[in-house]
C-alpha cells in the first residue's frame, strides 16, 4: 500500500470528525433536558459515542426496572441492525 492511501472504516461507513458538532445530538440533548425540568423524566440511561472513538456510559434517578432493560435491548437490536447495513 503506498503512502497516500489510507484505511478510514473497514466497513465503509463514515467517519465522524473528532470535535465536529452533531446538531442533532444537541437538539436531543435539549429536548431530554426539557422533559427532567418539567418532571416527565424521571430517570436515565446513557451510552455516548465519543471523540477519538471512545465511548462513556451514565445512569442517574429510577431506572425503571425491567421496562427500561428491555428498552435497551431493543436499542441494542436497533444498534446491531444499523452497523449490518452499512
Amino acid at each position: 500500500m503506498s503512502d497516500d492511501k489510507k484505511v478510514v472504516s473497514l466497513n465503509g461507513g463514515p467517519v465522524p470528525l473528532a470535535g465536529q458538532v452533531q446538531q442533532d445530538v444537541i437538539d436531543r440533548l435539549e429536548g431530554l433536558l426539557s422533559c427532567a425540568r418539567s418532571g416527565d423524566l424521571q430517570g436515565f440511561a446513557c451510552i455516548a459515542y465519543r471523540a477519538e472513538d471512545k465511548c462513556s456510559r451514565w445512569r442517574a434517578g429510577s431506572q425503571g426496572g425491567y421496562a427500561m432493560l428491555g428498552a435497551l435491548k431493543v436499542l441494542s437490536d436497533e444498534m446491531s441492525d444499523l452497523i449490518r447495513e452499512e
